[in-house]
């Protein structure tokens, strides 16, 4: 997960069809449980989506085990466990679909490389975007040769691919694969088609990712009043491009309308999914943030609360996304002077980090960081100084092993630059990978120019400190970013460096 505030990711990958005709009543009932269930399935009806498709998963598997049916009805369940946010259950169908699928039509099929897609979209969900652009960069080029680039599967592996893309920010390339996504399906279906809705829904999601509002404003209108013939108002597809819209209103400042379309959303998902589904977690936390921002901390830690409950049950009580939520709650006890119940939600936080990706994940560096402020005011220096040392050597590491991954520089740099312990302060290496990431980066994000500013204030530098400072402010992408840069400005007004000691945890990659 990218950042603290969450954006669906609506990737509808293609389910399956066409079988030869063998006429067995088995077949027949086969084939009536799963057109019932799939029909379900788009209607939003999940419950029943998954009892029909469950019995047609029966008659496959007494037809015959290991044949396409029972492939492509495995395939099927995934595509509606993960929509529930059932992930641990939708995973092993996935993977036993595409082993049949394999061993029937052979690794470089098209019927194969659409479950391979399917696969892939799943793995990138959890970050595993290695992994996903490998068998989606396979599943392309099948699906091109045996179907030609311009048919509907290959449209959707396109649109998967760009979406791993994005998670990757090769927002250049993933632009070019949604577009080129969008005219395929255009070209079959017209331009008001339920694809085309999804379509252009991924393509807003990277628009809003990039700052870019305005183009990402224009393709979620497009995009609603298709999925509101189609579906109708209270579909949670529907209501998942109303959230995207409030999203953008709240990056830019528009906390009332935010509030209305979020609410909206958040009706349509209360109805139509189950209690503890994920994406309707999503919804709930992106009220919860904008409480949290307008200063209705009450409201917002009652809705922080209620997201911690749905993810526990939906997801598991240690998936990285809570780990997230557990540095949101605890930068809220913050602010609220609730000091006592910050460090539990910090340490619990570290603990799913480390169990899930290891002790050196960049993901680390932040709650950590965040203990050592914790520890700092309440006197025990040699504690807090432990904690930004962990958070230090680990984007040391990753700059070793990522000399020229702009994040990776830009977060050194930014802890060189503004950690409250001068032992981690270093002026002149600040500058230097500061400068070196803004190189990479080439100007075109917010963090470079903050961090360059900051990196400028320690080295007394203050009117080029105020120079970048405001060139951040021209390319901050949210109405809360400009408001930290405009703080910070406010400090290097008064020719004093920036000091990061408020546990503003995950700051950086929020510009």
């Amino acid at each position: 997960m990218r950042t603290a505030f969450f954006l669906f990711r609506m990737v509808v990958v293609l389910s399956l069809i066409g079988i030869a005709q063998s006429g067995h009543a088995q077949q027949v009932l086969w084939e009536t449980y799963r057109d019932a269930g799939l029909q379900q399935y788009q209607a939003g009806r999940y419950p029943e989506a998954e009892k029909l498709l469950r019995s047609a998963l029966q008659a496959a598997e007494q037809l015959n085990p290991g044949g396409r049916r029972v492939a492509k009805t495995l395939n099927d369940l995934g595509l509606l466990y993960e929509a529930q946010g059932k992930y641990a259950e939708a995973e092993p169908l996935y993977t036993r679909s595409l082993a049949i699928m394999q061993s029937i039509r052979g690794a470089d099929d098209y019927e194969t490389a659409t479950v391979m897609s399917n696969l892939a979209n799943f793995y990138s969900r959890f970050g595993k975007n290695d992994q996903a652009e490998a068998l989606l960069k396979r599943a392309l080029a099948d699906t091109e040769s045996q179907l030609g680039p311009n048919h509907a599967t290959t449209a959707t592996v396109l649109n998967n691919l760009a979406a791993v893309y994005a998670e990757l920010n090769k927002y250049d390339d993933a632009e070019t694969l949604y577009k080129r996504s969008l005219a395929i399906d255009e070209a079959i279906y017209g331009p008001s088609n339920p694809e085309v809705a999804v379509r252009l829904s991924n393509l807003g999601v990277m628009y809003a990712e990039q700052g870019r509002f305005e183009e990402a404003d224009a393709v979620y209108r497009r995009a609603l009043p298709i999925r509101q013939a189609y579906l109708g108002p209270n579909h949670p597809e529907t209501a998942q491009i109303v959230n995207n819209i409030g999203h953008l209103q709240y990056r830019q400042g528009n906390y009332d309308l935010a509030e209305q379309m979020f609410k909206q959303a958040l009706t349509v998902w209360e109805r139509a999914v189950e209690p503890n589904n994920s994406d309707l977690g999503n919804c709930v936390k992106n009220l919860a943030d904008l409480y949290r921002d307008i200063g209705k901390y009450d409201l917002a830690e009652v809705d922080y609360k209620r997201v911690l409950s749905i993810w526990e049950k939906g997801l598991g009580p240690n998936h990285p996304y809570i780990a997230a939520l557990l540095q949101d709650m605890a930068n809220l006890c913050f602010k609220q002077k609730q000091y006592d119940a910050v460090e539990p939600l910090l340490r619990r936080a570290i603990t799913i980090i480390e169990n899930s990706f290891g002790p050196d994940r960049a993901e680390m560096a932040p709650p950590l960081k965040a203990l050592g402020d914790l520890k700092r005011p309440e006197g025990k220096s040699d504690e807090a100084h432990s904690y930004y040392q962990r958070a230090y050597s680990i984007r040391e590491k990753l700059v070793a092993l990522n000399p020229n991954s702009r994040k990776a520089l830009n977060d050194l740099a930014w802890i060189q630059a503004t950690c409250p312990d001068d032992q981690f302060r270093d002026s002149k290496k600040a500058y230097e990978n500061a400068n070196q990431a803004y190189k990479i980066d080439g100007g075109k994000g917010c963090a470079g120019y903050n961090t360059l500013a900051a990196a400028y204030a320690e080295n007394r530098a203050f009117d080029l400190a105020k120079e970048w400072a405001n060139k951040a402010l021209e390319h901050a992408k949210s109405a809360r970013s400009k408001r930290r840069i405009g703080e910070r400005l406010k400090a290097y007004e008064q020719r004093q460096p920036f000091r990061d000691e408020g546990i503003e945890l995950q700051a950086q990659n929020e510009f």
